[in-house]
């Protein structure tokens, strides 16, 4: 708990991953001014040498960023839920808050690459979803760092078929991961992919992958809406895919929601 009575979290970083805690921290401050769907930073503190169990070098202290809060927790994992009320679709206005929270992100230049379920926190003083995991956040337009990048069921083709290496970072990247947790909160919890092996997989034949995308979407996801969303963001190819900008201005028209 902060100084004025505030809840925190606080989380470890060895020596190792010093650049990663650097990147993190800046890009949040950079984000969170102006933004009610980041996490925020709090306080860093730098060790004076490592901790004898684990070798912790530095703490960094932010908002809360609970597990028992993800999205992942309330929406799927929970029978009940403060999500619960009567009266409201929690998956439009859901998908309203996440869409904002990766808008924020890249509007200040930044990519999260490693959205998923997991990496929203519902926030019941604002009843916003607070995007926080900003471990391997980069800028946008510079060579892709994937060292310790996450390949998850939430991966984006591009980071798992790219033999190269190293690639520039794009906003793109994040949509596909993004697309992937809206289909989720359309479907009330099922996932396209049970891992980063079943894209891997479907890639081997590029019309196959989009066939899949395609009926799997058309057969689970029942709103219209939905499905349009989806069908810009769950795109192969990331020139192709719709940016965040597109995709907010597309949810704010079809359900009448806030002009924020």
């Amino acid at each position: 708990m902060t100084e004025d009575g505030r809840y925190c979290s606080v989380h470890y970083f060895a020596s190792s991953r010093t650049e990663a805690l650097i990147r993190a921290v800046y890009a949040v401050t950079a984000i969170q001014g102006p933004s009610e769907h980041v996490m925020k930073s709090e306080r860093v503190i730098l060790l004076n040498s490592p901790t004898p169990r684990y070798g912790y070098q530095s703490i960094w202290i932010t908002s809360p960023t609970i597990p028992a809060r993800s999205l992942q927790t309330l929406f799927f994992d929970t029978l009940w839920s403060p999500l619960d009320q009567p009266g409201r679709d929690n998956r439009v206005w859901s998908t309203l808050s996440v869409i904002k929270a990766v808008k924020a992100v890249h509007e200040h230049g930044f990519v999260h690459l490693a959205i998923d379920t997991h990496s929203f926190y519902y926030d019941p003083s604002t009843s916003n979803w607070i995007l926080g995991r900003f471990m391997n956040v980069q800028r946008q337009g510079t060579a892709l760092t994937r060292q310790r990048l996450p390949q998850t069921r939430f991966t984006p083709p591009e980071l798992l078929t790219d033999s190269q290496g190293l690639h520039e970072v794009t906003a793109e990247t994040d949509m596909w991961s993004l697309g992937c947790v809206i289909y989720a909160i359309a479907t009330n919890g099922l996932f396209l992919f049970e891992n980063c092996a079943d894209l891997q997989n479907l890639m081997t034949d590029r019309n196959t992958a989009e066939r899949y995308l395609k009926r799997t979407v058309d057969e689970n996801v029942k709103d219209e809406p939905f499905r349009v969303l989806l069908g810009g963001m769950l795109v192969l190819s990331p020139k192709d895919r719709k940016s965040v900008q597109f995709a907010l201005d597309y949810w704010k028209k079809m359900y009448q929601l806030d002009s924020s």
